[in-house]
């Protein structure tokens, strides 16, 4: 049983054995990340878990803020703060980093004056390093959630300081007792450093999953054209590899009698590219209007030079019998999976459409893998071992 946990309060006064911090509300699927952990909660659904949200808005926290609004010099302090005690991350990731560490030190006041959890599953613990150093005394096991090692994304540290981050966020993960990572490659890594880790492959929550199911079944009867290229401007890997595709189209002048759609939140912003011939920036779209474009596309394209974890939409794409047209860092954790096409470079984009439209593509369908290692863990957390 799941117990969404709102306020601290609740926190202090909960009984239930397992805790899960995590970074997205519960209630929320709306990105990759939010949708990994949706995933994790659906797995969690045997337990007696009590999942705590660190984008849930804290009373007191929120009465301190406006108590302060509009003071201009109390603002600016804060600001100077935030950089001083973060000055080797990228400004913005830095602030995420400041301000998701404060609430976990609310976390542990909680935890203090609370039943002692027997387990916390914890997002990403480089955003909550107080937790992790005060479980660690408290001897309180934590399995970590690896959406991305954070540190290997080359846009949200500085760069002279990103080997010694890296270092500083694999400490974090080895005082957990395992970390599940959505990447192959980042399970290779913690494992070949002595960490216990395991790969969980994406899959979508139920809810996703049905949508996409449903596009697959339509997609059998439609008539297809046109690409989609997706993802939210946000994330500075995916916005740096959406411009670079756009780039690229625009060099090749396009491909003749097909559009390029550009979906996604902040995607609006890809228009200062300019005209691009063949290419429509859609922006965020709702979900019916995503559907509608899955069933008729031919297939979808992902770029990525830089970033870490794996890419959720590929699952996605490949779940709703979308082929998946994606350069050799994109498709990191799907290599080798049917249903996708690999390009080295943009260079290869042009051939590489030309190849596809020319032949007819098959995408199975994707499996679902039984993360029985994940509950083993628990088990043996629950029952001592």
């Amino acid at each position: 049983m799941l117990t969404v946990i709102e306020s601290l309060e609740e926190l202090r006064r909960g009984t239930e054995p397992i805790i899960y911090f995590s970074r997205y509300r519960a209630d929320q699927v709306d990105n990759g990340g939010a949708r990994r952990s949706a995933q994790l909660r659906q797995l969690l659904a045997g337990y007696d878990v009590a999942v705590v949200s660190s984008l849930t808005k804290q009373p007191a926290a929120a009465e301190g803020n406006s108590a302060r609004s509009g003071n201009a010099f109390f603002d600016r302090a804060v600001q100077l703060l935030v950089r001083c005690r973060t000055r080797k991350f990228r400004e913005e990731f830095g602030r995420w980093l400041f301000f998701s560490d404060r609430l976990a030190k609310r976390w542990v006041k909680a935890l203090q004056l609370r039943q002692k959890p027997r387990l916390l599953l914890v997002d990403d613990p480089i955003f909550f390093p107080s937790l992790i150093r005060y479980c660690t005394d408290q001897k309180i096991p934590v399995i970590a959630h690896c959406h991305n090692i954070e540190t290997l994304s080359r846009g949200q540290v500085m760069p002279h300081c990103q080997q010694e981050l890296l270092a500083y966020e694999l400490g974090l993960l080895a005082q957990c007792r395992a970390a599940v990572t959505i990447s192959s490659e980042e399970a290779f890594l913690l494992c070949n450093l002595g960490m216990t880790a395991e790969f969980l492959p994406y899959y979508p929550p139920a809810a996703i999953e049905e949508q996409l199911l449903m596009v697959r079944m339509q997609r059998a009867e439609s008539d297809k054209r046109d690409f989609i290229l997706m993802g939210s401007a946000g994330n500075a890997p995916t916005r740096e590899g959406m411009v670079q595709l756009l780039g690229a189209w625009r060099s090749m002048g396009g491909l003749s009698g097909e559009r390029l759609h550009v979906v996604g939140y902040g995607t609006e912003m890809l228009r200062d590219a300019g005209g691009i011939a063949g290419v429509e920036f859609r922006g965020a779209v709702t979900d019916q209007e995503l559907a509608e474009l899955l069933i008729r596309v031919r297939g979808g394209i992902v770029y990525q030079e830089s970033g870490a974890g794996a890419l959720t939409r590929i699952g996605e794409y490949l779940l709703a019998g979308v082929p998946v047209l994606a350069n050799s860092h994109a498709a990191r954790s799907y290599h080798n999976n049917t249903g996708i096409v690999e390009f080295a470079c943009l260079h290869e984009l042009r051939s590489t459409l030309v190849i596809f439209l020319s032949t007819k593509s098959e995408v199975p369908l994707l499996n679902q893998t039984a993360p029985a290692f994940l509950w083993r863990l628990i088990d043996a957390v629950l029952n001592g071992n």
